[in-house]
């Protein structure tokens, strides 16, 4: 706090106001030290959703290059091994079943892509979105407390120089008082 230790009233004032520019100062240097904080932690969270996205997205790459390489095989092995034509109709049972069920597995692939990998990537995206949001509102606020203490302390300069003028012109009027007694 300050202390000046004046007895004009202007003097006092502009005490009172600078100790408030004070504590106002601090409160929005905390504010700002915080809302830097938050926009970190927003960023790194979306970093960490960015990457789980492309976990999720070779999960399902994986997934589907996986389903569609054992049903090419169950197809494959079905011809190969059940010696059928090219364009026949395929018996039931035995070589017939895997053929199908290859069928089927090549076609299941990309849905189950879709809902392995391309599902939850878009989910973790819309949470690094909302992490992007948070950061933009944390800088937001740190800005506004910056431009808020810069304000502070214009004031408090002019407070400072205005105290100033009036202890000059106290001292002035003492000597003035001095010299003629």
């Amino acid at each position: 706090m300050n202390e000046i230790g004046s007895s004009d009233p202007m003097v006092q004032l502009a005490e009172l106001m600078l100790d408030a520019d004070e504590l106002r100062a601090k409160c929005d240097q905390d504010e700002l030290r915080a809302a830097q904080q938050e926009r970190r932690q927003a960023l790194e969270k979306e970093v960490a959703a960015l990457h789980e996205a492309a976990d999720d997205t070779r999960a399902g790459a994986w997934l589907e290059g996986g389903a569609t390489a054992l049903g090419g095989l169950a197809t494959a092995s079905s011809q190969l091994f059940g010696k059928f034509p090219k364009n026949a109709t395929v018996p039931e049972g035995g070589w017939g079943v895997i053929m199908k069920s290859g069928e089927a597995l090549e076609r299941m692939s990309a849905p189950l892509g879709r809902l392995v990998g391309e599902a939850p990537s878009q989910d973790d995206q819309a949470d690094a979105k909302q992490a992007e949001a948070e950061a933009s509102d944390a800088q937001t606020r740190a800005d506004a407390a910056r431009q808020h203490l810069e304000r502070i302390r214009t004031e408090q300069d002019r407070t400072i120089a205005s105290v100033e003028n009036i202890v000059e012109s106290e001292a002035q009027g003492n000597w003035a008082l001095i010299a003629n007694v």
